[in-house]
């Protein structure tokens, strides 16, 4: 016979239980809701975290900085003269914060100091709407950038003084120089995704582009990729 114990029917969650245990442990949570009022304030339109700091933009092109535990307090507010599309934090030696903006140019700020170390002209004739990041060799990191000029450009952020091939010179004897320039795309660049040695560019052409990133040839592409 068998014992009460083993004899004793399982008891086994039900859906609710499951659902509400998957929740907790893969879902994100929703902590805390910050409206922005007075002062003109606009619906925020991109974000970045940056250490203990969140970088925002809204629409009317302001550009604040934020405490990350408060975040309805502002820190700075930096200058910006066109709406801001878009950010990306690149480290190293000179720990910076890209900003896409609405006319040509990347202005290029210190994440720690916050001053405004250089603009990147030259890389694109329209606005810069994504960025993506990552290792380069030789401890070198490369920013691609994604325009609605229907290109892409990568730059370098390597050693160097800035004195030659157009590159800018940035603190602890650092520069940005700039590499390729892709194109293929035939309405403008969306988003970047950078997967091993391949860059992935979605476009409003409805079209999926992979390219090899140690010399920008495309590699593949797929047409209609999207219905829009």
């Amino acid at each position: 016979p068998r014992s009460a114990a083993s004899a004793a029917p399982s008891k086994k969650a039900g859906p609710a239980a499951k659902r509400k245990s998957a929740k907790k442990r893969e879902g994100i949570q929703c902590i805390k809701t910050i409206d922005f009022e007075g002062n003109g304030a606009q619906p925020v339109r991109c974000a970045l975290a940056v250490r203990n700091e969140v970088w925002t933009a809204d629409w009317s092109g302001r550009l604040l900085i934020r405490d990350r535990e408060q975040v309805d307090k502002v820190k700075v507010e930096l200058p910006s003269n066109a709406l801001v599309w878009c950010m990306t934090y690149v480290p190293g030696s000179t720990p910076m914060v890209w900003v896409g903006q609405e006319r040509a140019g990347i202005p290029v700020f210190h994440a720690s100091t916050r001053e405004l170390l250089c603009t990147l002209c030259g890389g694109h004739t329209g606005n810069v709407l994504a960025f993506c990041v990552a290792d380069g060799p030789s401890g070198r990191v490369d920013v691609w950038t994604a325009s609605n000029d229907f290109s892409i450009r990568c730059w370098h952020v390597e050693e160097g003084s800035g004195r030659s091939n157009g590159a800018v010179s940035l603190p602890n004897k650092m520069q940005i120089r700039r590499g390729n320039a892709l194109f293929w795309h035939s309405n403008g660049v969306r988003c970047l995704l950078r997967i091993g040695p391949t860059l992935w560019s979605g476009s409003d052409d409805k079209a999926i582009c992979l390219w090899r990133c140690t010399d920008g040839e495309r590699i593949e592409s797929v047409e209609e990729a999207h219905e829009a």
